[in-house]
């Protein structure tokens, strides 16, 4: 009787491991990720490489349309929004969905010679990032253009980036 309550136990045990670890790889995609990294920080121009790709072709371009895309390359909480600081991803995503409803027409280019690069001296993964960009909105009766600057704090995976802090200004309107 003793050792069939001690097998029920190892099998009890087994099976709540198995749910804490999906529990992570769901709601903590970014904990369990980090393990992945490989044996050390990538050189600089490397990563420079890697963020200017990011900042162009995902950031600009797709401008995170969807809640999906939102959910998985923003960190929960982020460490700043737009002045606020540890604002849940929730709150993140309604803003840019909102954003998105008010300018259903976006452009926006990199201007390239202005994108700033720096690794954080506490986390080889961690980098403050900051460039230029044009942009233009339009929606029915409006539109805006002008030069817009962006800062981010982006922690950097194998294959993945994950945006950590965003925030920025417009400079000016045409």
């Amino acid at each position: 009787m003793r050792r069939l309550c001690l097998d029920r136990c190892k099998v009890l045990a087994k099976a709540l491991t198995i749910l804490v670890s999906l529990f992570f790889l769901i709601f903590a995609p970014g904990q369990v990720v980090a393990r992945d990294r490989d044996d050390g920080p990538r050189p600089l121009a490397q990563v420079y490489e890697l963020i200017e790709d990011f900042v162009r072709e995902d950031y600009l371009s797709n401008w995170f349309a969807s809640p999906r895309l939102i959910r998985r390359h923003f960190a929960d909480p982020l460490d700043y929004y737009w002045g606020k600081k540890d604002v849940p991803l929730k709150d993140v995503v309604r803003d840019k969905m909102a954003y998105i409803t008010r300018w259903p027409q976006r452009y926006f280019r990199l201007i390239s010679e202005t994108l700033e690069v720096t690794r954080s001296p506490e986390d080889p993964y961690i980098y403050a990032v900051r460039f230029q960009y044009e942009f233009e909105t339009k929606r029915k009766g409006d539109q805006k253009a002008g030069l817009g600057e962006t800062s981010l704090l982006l922690e950097l995976f194998d294959k993945r980036v994950m945006i950590r802090g965003e925030g920025g200004k417009v400079l000016e309107r045409y």
